[in-house]
């Protein structure tokens, strides 16, 4: 009995979309959430928090000072208290800054903007490079799907979670790919 291929409007390809779409909009609605429920800095965007801090460290006194908790704990305390929301606040916590200087030079360009705006450049200049990177991924690996992979790729979890918290993975991947291609891995 040969196989029916759905087409039109209920084609898998319309469902996957929609999937993507509804995912897309729990996402919205889960980061609206916890920035009503908890405020920025403190669950949302929490490792934004010390990367910030880490930068004006690094502006202010040099890229050594950095990694000295108490500098950190002065930085990030007030604005864990200006951004975070009583009623479902976690107890506080210095976030430890585990990467090298090099990974903090595009925040450096972030400084001027106060927090907040700063925040939102910086998620959206990795959604944006997360997006590039994926498509280049895509066609270089000659993978099928198009746009709809591209989708499912961008709006994984830990796509999703690189961009909730915060996060410097968009730019470990892209430089672990660059030493790839640098050395040679995979030809």
């Amino acid at each position: 009995m040969p196989s029916q291929v759905r087409t039109g409007l209920f084609s898998g390809s319309w469902w996957r979309t929609l999937l993507l779409a509804l995912l897309a909009i729990f996402y919205i609605l889960f980061t609206a959430g916890a920035a009503w429920t908890r405020g920025a800095l403190e669950y949302l965007a929490e490792d934004y928090r010390p990367f910030r801090c880490a930068a004006e460290i690094a502006w202010r006194d040099g890229f050594a000072q950095v990694y000295d908790p108490a500098a950190q704990e002065a930085c990030q305390r007030p604005l864990y208290d200006a951004y975070s929301r009583p009623p479902l606040r976690s107890p506080y916590a210095t976030m430890p800054v585990l990467y090298l200087p090099a990974y903090l030079l595009p925040l450096l360009a972030l400084l001027p903007l106060p927090v907040l705006p700063s925040l939102v450049a910086w998620t959206a200049l990795n959604a944006v490079a997360l997006v590039l990177y994926l498509r280049r991924l895509i066609r270089a690996g000659g993978l099928p799907g198009g746009p709809l992979l591209l989708g499912a790729l961008a709006l994984s979890f830990p796509a999703f979670a690189t961009l909730f918290f915060g996060q410097v993975n968009v730019l470990l991947l892209v430089c672990l790919d660059a030493c790839e291609q640098f050395i040679g891995v995979g030809s």
